[in-house]
């Protein structure tokens, strides 16, 4: 069996035998790596720093929004903004409900 490592940018590696013998390339939607996470976060002995913040994000990446962006957004103080430079994201975001998404007006 492969081993699969956390790298030093917090990302999960793949290696490259197991991409290859599955055909991954970039842009591969892992479906599967999502419904394991709500299976796991559905364990009573399993804890999240911030349910709601993990819950909304997860919520998020079913509508084609990466993971992590939506777990800082969900994150803010409540009533807040998130200003981004990514125009790209905010239109994202504001496509999947999420209109406390910004571009800063400098």
């Amino acid at each position: 069996m492969e081993t699969t490592r956390l790298s030093t940018k917090g990302q999960i590696v793949l290696p490259k035998d197991l991409r290859s013998s599955r055909a991954w390339g970039p842009g591969t939607e892992f479906t599967a790596i999502r419904d394991a996470f709500v299976r796991l976060l559905g364990l009573n002995n399993v804890r999240t720093e911030d349910p709601h913040a993990v819950a909304n994000a997860l919520a998020l990446t079913g509508q084609g929004v990466d993971f992590a962006d939506p777990l800082h957004v969900s994150s803010r103080p409540a009533g807040t903004m998130f200003a981004t430079f990514d125009q790209s994201f905010v239109r994202r975001m504001k496509r999947a409900g999420m209109p406390h998404v910004v571009i800063p007006h400098v």
